[in-house]
Order: C-alpha cells, then sequence, then structure tokens
C-alpha cells in the first residue's frame, strides 16, 4: 500500500500544494483534490492530497518514509 510507513521511518516535513488537479480514476470527471509537492535532499517528490478546498500554494504537512519518500501521506488528526 502506497501509504504504509513502517513507524520508524516515517519523518514529517511541508509540502506545497502544486497545480495539478487529481481526478477519480474510475469516474474522470469526479474531482478529488490535487497533487503536492515537497523536497528532500534537493530532490522533489509529490503526493495526493484529497481536499477539494485546497488552494494552489497551501501548506500541507506530511508524513514520509526516510528510505523511501515516494511513500508518503498528509498528516491527519492521530497520524
Amino acid at each position: 500500500e502506497r501509504d504504509h510507513i513502517a513507524k520508524e521511518n516515517i519523518r514529517h516535513a511541508k509540502a506545497v500544494v502544486i497545480n495539478k488537479r487529481r481526478y477519480n480514476a474510475n469516474t474522470p470527471h469526479e474531482f478529488i483534490g490535487y497533487s503536492y509537492e515537497f523536497n528532500i535532499n534537493s530532490t522533489p517528490y509529490t503526493g495526493v492530497y484529497h481536499d477539494t478546498s485546497a488552494r494552489v500554494g497551501d501548506t500541507v504537512n506530511i508524513l514520509y518514509d526516510i528510505n523511501d519518500p515516494t511513500l508518503n501521506k498528509p498528516v491527519h488528526d492521530g497520524d
């Protein structure tokens, strides 16, 4: 699963919502949110922010895997 991160590998970062709209794969006209981007050691990574009220440029708190930053997700209450 893309957002499964082993507890010992979790790191926090801030990401920025970028102008890449995301749509439901099963219903392509259904807008589900935006992508976000963050950098680790000058390498850009992206993820999906399922918040349709987000605006380009908003900051998102995320969790990522220190060994594989492609494994990342927005922070939700309880994370």
